[in-house]
């Protein structure tokens, strides 16, 4: 029953269910022009100016995943790695979010995320195929690349990005872009401080969501002692849900995610830091103490910040030795002190 009701509470998107057939272009999307009816400006992936070109996407369909990048290829282009929210099997759950990143001139590998599955293992094997049998390979930058994740594809963002760098990827700029995200499996205390130091992070938590405990990501954060301060921040944007990444909308209604993702982009492929300065600016190093009364009780979230002990997630989360209901301290990390 407790299954059934984190199954409802935390999807914000719907069900998807994808065929699984050889690599083949997904049928009347070959070329989708433009996000919304507004006209968005491309931005060069060599120069990082902004141009007046539209850019049309293209998308082919590999087993259960899918492939996104501009219908003209001429270039290498960073490779941003996809985990959408619990239960989001299609890519169209994130529409907005995914052509935005092409028409930034991207390259997106989009994976499934199933429910019911705590743990990264499977995705992470996933992408490596998608990357394996793709037709485009050869305009993959795997030196670029960044992992944008979504509530419990937030949360497995870190384990992804360390098992690719680990791989050699990243070696001219990596991000991680979490957007309120569940619990980081597959991390332990030492892996979460051990990320390379040139890794850009942002997490980033909805002012009114009330699925993912505010403890979780405010933990995660903390655990990011190996990354300087301007590498990193923790960016609150009021007035949303927890569902505000999902959907096809105009760019215009997506500015929470759109700008700040675009701030995390330029400095790491285009080494232009001052858009994401602004942004950690206006976010916080140290979220426990900036955040604090915006927290509720845990028993407010469908799962808190600790589940109930013998349930398939909390003998995930017991494999390692994060505490994500430990209270924040000061600059010294965890106070180890229960809320």
């Amino acid at each position: 029953m407790r299954g059934m009701l984190l199954f409802a509470v935390l999807v914000s998107v719907f069900w998807g269910c994808q065929q699984h057939t050889s690599p083949k272009s997904l049928p009347g999307e070959q070329e989708r022009m433009q996000l919304s009816p507004e006209t968005e400006p491309a931005v060069s992936a060599a120069s990082g100016v902004q141009t007046k070109e539209k850019i049309s996407v293209r998308r082919e369909q590999i087993y259960s995943f899918t492939l996104h990048y501009p219908s003209k290829l001429e270039r290498k282009y960073p490779l941003i790695l996809f985990i959408p929210g619990w239960g989001s099997r299609n890519y169209e759950d994130y529409l907005t979010l995914i052509d935005f990143l092409v028409m930034k001139g991207n390259i997106v590998l989009f994976a499934p995320e199933y429910a019911n599955e705590y743990g990264s293992r499977n995705i992470r094997e996933e992408f490596e195929d998608m990357y394996r049998l793709c037709s485009i390979q050869k305009y993959m930058d795997t030196s670029r690349f960044g992992v944008v994740g979504h509530s419990s594809g937030g949360g497995k963002a870190f384990s992804i990005c360390r098992y690719f760098w680990q791989k050699g990827w990243g070696k001219n700029g990596r991000f991680i872009f979490a957007m309120a995200p569940w619990f980081a499996f597959d991390m332990g205390k030492k892996e979460m401080q051990s990320l390379p130091s040139d890794t850009y992070v942002m997490i980033e938590l909805f002012g009114n969501d009330m699925t993912t405990d505010l403890r979780i990501p405010m933990t995660i954060y903390s655990l990011l002692t190996s990354i300087p301060d301007d590498h990193k921040t923790f960016y609150i944007y009021p007035g949303t849900g927890h569902g505000y990444p999902v959907g096809r909308k105009a760019v215009s209604q997506m500015k929470g995610v759109t700008e700040p993702l675009e701030a995390l982009m330029d400095a790491t492929f285009r080494h232009q830091s001052a858009s994401f300065a602004k942004f950690d600016k206006e976010g916080s190093d140290t979220p426990w103490q900036a955040y604090r009364d915006m927290a509720a009780p845990s028993q407010s979230y469908p799962s808190g910040c600790r589940p109930p002990s013998g349930e398939p997630l909390s003998r995930a989360i017991a494999a390692y030795d994060i505490d994500y209901c430990e209270v924040l301290g000061g600059v010294g990390g965890l106070l180890n002190e229960p809320w």
